[in-house]
Parts: C-alpha cells; sequence; structure tokens
C-alpha cells in the first residue's frame, strides 16, 4: 500500500484515491481492515478460531479481487498500447 500510495502521487498527483486507481485503492483499504480485525481477535481473543478463520478467509478472498483487478488493468493497458503506437506511427 506504500509503494502504490507513491506510485500515485508520482503518476498522478496524489497519494490514494486517483480516478484511475480509485476502486483498486478502495479494496486495498478492505484487505487491510479485514487484517487489522484479524490480527486484533487473535491477540485480544476477542473471537474464537472459527471466526478468525472466517475472517482469514473473506481477507484473502478480498486480496485476490484486488489483485485481479490489477491484472485485469493492466492487461486493458497492453491491448491498448499496440493501438495507440500505431496511431502515432501514422500521423
Amino acid at each position: 500500500m506504500i509503494t502504490g500510495a507513491l506510485w500515485e502521487k508520482d503518476v498522478f498527483g496524489q497519494y490514494l484515491f486517483a480516478p484511475a486507481f480509485f476502486w483498486e485503492d478502495v479494496v486495498s483499504f478492505g484487505v487491510i481492515a479485514l487484517h487489522t480485525l484479524y490480527l486484533a481477535g487473535l491477540i485480544f481473543g476477542w473471537m474464537d478460531d472459527r471466526t478468525l478463520f472466517v475472517i482469514t478467509l473473506f481477507a484473502y478472498a478480498t486480496y485476490v479481487v484486488n489483485a485481479a483487478q490489477f491484472l485485469l488493468k493492466l492487461r486493458a493497458a497492453r491491448l491498448s498500447a499496440p493501438a495507440s503506437r500505431q496511431a502515432e506511427a501514422l500521423s
């Protein structure tokens, strides 16, 4: 999250929630919240093992969604890059 925020600042001029990466940042905060909830429940004994396990599953499922968002955006950028290069070559 820290390196991503630094990259967003360098590329888009703001640390988080740049329009191009808004939803990725929202889901990243969900991942952080779920992992924090798990750690708090574990450290302070607020939850039984089954609840901690369910929170862990949700946390990692959310992380997979976050990674998929990134990969889909990367794929879309790579697919659109050759078309933009061809248009530049023609002009």
